[in-house]
C-alpha cells in the first residue's frame, strides 16, 4: 500500500470547498493508495473539526483535523482577504513528523487523478519543495512559484528549521498582500524543483492571459515542455485545478471549469445541500454597484478590446506591456 500525505488548510469560511476538494483527491486516488488527509484549522471549534468526520465510506483513506489557534501571527499584517490561516503552511513539516514528504493542497483546488507517482518521483534533493511556476515566468524569465499546491521536503525543512526562518522572514516584510507565497518565493530561492504545469492549472490566469495576447502557445509549450493546442487542451489535461481569485465555482456558475468543481461538490457531504450559485446579471449588478459605469465599461468593453489589440501587435510590443503586471 503506497500511503500518500495530503495537507490542507482551512478556517470556519472554508469548509464546504475543503470538503469538496478532500472529496476528489478520494474520488481519484488508486486502490492501492492510502490518502493519509490533515486539515489543520486555523481556530477551529470541536465542532468545525467534527464535520471532517464523514469521509470513513472511503477505503484506504484517513481524514484527521487539526485544530490550530493563529495567536503567534496576530502582528502580521495582510492587505488582501486572504485568510491569516495560511501561514500555518509554514508549520506543515513540524506538525507530521511522520512523513519525509508531505503534498500541500489549497482548498479551492480539485484532483482529478492519483499523485503517488508524481509525491514519490520527484526529485527533490536538498530543495525545500517543488511547485509551478507562475506563467508570467515565461516573458519576465523570474522563477515565481504559485503557492496553491506544494511537494514539501518535509524532513530538509525540520533539519534547517525552517518554519522559525519562514515566519520570521514574513514577518520581516511587513504588511504584504501575499501571506505565505511571496516568503516561499523570496526565501526559498534557488531551493525550489519545478514542477509540469499540470500540477496547478489556473484557467482564471489561462483566460485572462489571452493567449496569444501576452506570448505564443508554442512559448508556453516550450517553457512548460508540454504540447497542447491551446490553453483549453491544457485545462482539461490538468491533474490539478486551481480556481483562483474572488471568482470562485461555488459562488458563480459560470466559471471556466467550474462544472469539474461541481461534480465533486454534489459526491461530498455538502452535495445534498442546494448551492445558490450566482451567474452574470449578478456579476454584472456587482460591478455596477462596486465601481460605477466606468467598472462595468472596463471588464465588459475596455479589457475584451484591449485583448484582440495585444494579440494584434508584436510579441515585443505585448513583453513590454507585461513586464509592467504583478502577479505577486
Amino acid at each position: 500500500m503506497n500511503r500518500l500525505p495530503f495537507a490542507l488548510i482551512c478556517d470556519k469560511n472554508f469548509l464546504m470547498p475543503t470538503m469538496v476538494t478532500i472529496t476528489s483527491i478520494l474520488e481519484n486516488k488508486a486502490q492501492d493508495t492510502f490518502a493519509d488527509i490533515y486539515v489543520f484549522g486555523g481556530d477551529f471549534s470541536k465542532e468545525d473539526s467534527e464535520k471532517f468526520n464523514v469521509f470513513g465510506h472511503y477505503e484506504n483513506s484517513s481524514v484527521t483535523c487539526i485544530e490550530k489557534p493563529l495567536d503567534k501571527f496576530s502582528d502580521i499584517v495582510q492587505l488582501s482577504s486572504i485568510s491569516p490561516a495560511c501561514l500555518l503552511k509554514f508549520d506543515i513539516s513540524d506538525d507530521l513528523p511522520q512523513y519525509d514528504r508531505v503534498l500541500y493542497v489549497d482548498s479551492d483546488m480539485i484532483v482529478k487523478e492519483d499523485l503517488w507517482k508524481l509525491y514519490s518521483e520527484t526529485e527533490l534533493g536538498d530543495n525545500y519543495l517543488a511547485a509551478v511556476l507562475h506563467s508570467a515566468c515565461i516573458l519576465d524569465k523570474t522563477e515565481r512559484i504559485n503557492g496553491g499546491f506544494l511537494l514539501l521536503n518535509a524532513k530538509k525543512l525540520r533539519e534547517d528549521d525552517m518554519s522559525t526562518k519562514l515566519i520570521a522572514y514574513r514577518r520581516s516584510l511587513g504588511n504584504r498582500s501575499s501571506m505565505d507565497q511571496q516568503t516561499f518565493n523570496e526565501y526559498c530561492k534557488g531551493r525550489i524543483t519545478f514542477l509540469s504545469a499540470r500540477y496547478n492549472c489556473m484557467p482564471f490566469r489561462y483566460m485572462a492571459e489571452q493567449i496569444p495576447q501576452f506570448y505564443t502557445m508554442d512559448e508556453f509549450n516550450s517553457y512548460y515542455g508540454t504540447n497542447y493546442r491551446d490553453w483549453k487542451e491544457a485545462v482539461k489535461d490538468a491533474a490539478v485545478i486551481h480556481y483562483i481569485t474572488g471568482d470562485k465555482p461555488w459562488i458563480y456558475r459560470d466559471i471556466y471549469a467550474g462544472d469539474e468543481w461541481y461534480k465533486y461538490y454534489l459526491l461530498s457531504p455538502c452535495g445534498k445541500q442546494k448551492l445558490d450559485r450566482k451567474g452574470k446579471l449578478y456579476r454584472f449588478n456587482k460591478k455596477l454597484s462596486k465601481g460605477g459605469f466606468s467598472e462595468v465599461l472596463e471588464y465588459y468593453v475596455k479589457k475584451p478590446l484591449r485583448a484582440v489589440y495585444y494579440s494584434m501587435r508584436s510579441l515585443e510590443f505585448r513583453k513590454d506591456k507585461w513586464a509592467g503586471n504583478n502577479w505577486g
